[in-house]
């Protein structure tokens, strides 16, 4: 059918992981390839230790250097996987965007592609009445692609727009 970028910061938790394996669940049964930011070695099991985090951290420990080296090579590897896909999700869950989620829709925006922001969280954070998010972020959102994007508030619902999206491209 396509394929789909998912921009999440769900990869930091044991519990994210789970909801990032369901998403994916739902995703590939609709059709969908899965282009996964989160698929280092054994990434996809909710159990694993060693996580894109505790690289960083590890990298951290390591010094500058290796700090500068291990996020260098996260960030080039996401940008090329983004770039590969035909659509991007971008889970806008939390207190407030994830900055990484956010860097990842500009990207796209510019990079002309379609974003579909995905907000489940009940938690107000948008700077004006009638947003689910930063009105910036809305506007960018709304005007990515062709064809345009959108923010929905279920699972269900961003998997239809990314049905859409990948039809009127005919990925």
């Amino acid at each position: 059918m396509g394929s789909v970028y998912v921009s999440s910061p769900l990869g930091f938790s044991d519990l994210g992981r789970i909801a990032l394996n369901q998403l994916y669940a739902q995703l590939s049964s609709d059709g969908m390839e899965i282009r996964d930011p989160w698929d280092w070695p054994g990434q996809r099991d909710p159990t694993v230790k060693i996580k894109t985090a505790d690289l960083l951290l590890t990298a951290r420990l390591g010094g500058e250097g290796r700090d500068w080296s291990v996020s260098h090579e996260i960030a080039a590897r996401n940008v090329t996987e983004l770039l590969a896909a035909d659509v991007v999700l971008a889970v806008l869950d939390g207190a407030d965007v994830d900055s990484g989620v956010a860097a990842e829709v500009g990207y796209a925006v510019a990079s002309r592609k379609p974003v579909i922001g995905l907000r489940t969280d009940d938690r107000a954070t948008a700077d004006s009445d009638g947003y689910l998010v930063n009105l910036q972020l809305t506007h960018l959102i709304s005007h990515s692609g062709p064809p345009h994007g959108c923010i929905v508030t279920s699972v269900l619902q961003a998997v239809d727009e990314l049905k859409r999206v990948l039809a009127e491209t005919g990925a």
